[in-house]
């Protein structure tokens, strides 16, 4: 009977060690594997993003230094099909290998969005469609009926630049848009007469991953929104001890030490 029972705890101990193994790896198996960020160079200070996989397709935004991306496929040729927040489209394959690198688990919870201190300016601005650039003439909210929430990027077209936005818009009491995607022309903003591509901010997550005496375990926050995937699961984690980790060592040094104690204790014999 003893033999059973050291036999069954034997098997527990095992199931145990196989399933803490995964408790104790799972910050490092679920990195993302697909997500990845632009680092600009000074031969390709910008990352265009095209509608298709030629250069001759018009560029849908400018994907801006050490923001992340979502790789869709492997490279096959000269694009690699990639989306950048809500927008799918492709970038050149040689700008991809050469200028792009592979997010860590540190990147925070929003690696999309940054802040340039934002405000619309125009009494009513004109919002642009994010499918075909179309204006939308017949939604034209007062800048006091919009919130912008996230900015994401921003692409030029006929010498204007345009951002992609995410809004919250009032349309009339009662009816609101929430966290809807449009561009917005930069001439309608404060930023228009100071904009310049450099003053966009650095992504927290970069600075951490690139910062050689950063503290591994800091929560790194870019961002209080949920970045915008089409799963259920974030691109992004952050690594931190689990307690579940200590309790099941614990139990398994508990189990370790009644198997030990059963294979020395003598059998009693019948009298």
């Amino acid at each position: 009977m003893k033999k059973v029972i050291i036999i069954a705890m034997l098997l527990t101990v095992l199931s145990l060690c196989l399933l803490s193994t995964g408790i104790c790896f799972a910050d490092e198996t679920e990195k993302t594997s697909s997500l990845y960020y632009f680092e600009k160079t000074q031969a390709t200070p910008q990352l265009a993003l095209r509608a298709g996989a030629d250069n001759d397709e018009r560029v849908l935004i400018y994907i801006p230094h050490s923001y992340a991306f979502e790789k869709l496929e492997e490279p096959t040729g000269s694009f690699v099909k990639v989306r950048y927040n809500s927008l799918e489209g492709y970038i050149q394959t040689n700008e991809f290998n050469s200028n792009c690198k592979q997010v860590n688990d540190k990147w925070g919870s929003n690696p999309y969005a940054y802040n340039l201190n934002f405000e619309i300016e125009a009494a009513e601005p004109i919002l642009y469609n994010t499918t075909d650039l179309s204006p939308i003439e017949e939604l034209r909210p007062k800048k006091s009926n919009i919130v912008c929430n996230n900015i994401y990027g921003f692409f030029t077209k006929n010498n204007e630049v345009y951002f992609l936005v995410n809004l919250t818009i009032s349309v009339i009491p009662g009816v609101t848009l929430d966290s809807i995607n449009y561009y917005i022309k930069l001439s309608d903003t404060s930023i228009a007469s100071t904009f310049k591509v450099e003053t966009i901010p650095v992504n927290n997550g970069y600075i951490a991953q690139t910062t050689p005496d950063k503290n591994p375990d800091d929560e790194i926050d870019s961002g209080d929104n949920v970045p915008p995937v089409n799963d259920d699961t974030s691109p992004t984690r952050n690594p931190k001890n689990s307690l579940d980790r200590y309790i099941m060592i614990a139990v398994i040094a508990v189990l370790c030490v009644v198997i030990i104690v059963l294979i020395f204790i003598p059998n009693r014999k019948k009298s």
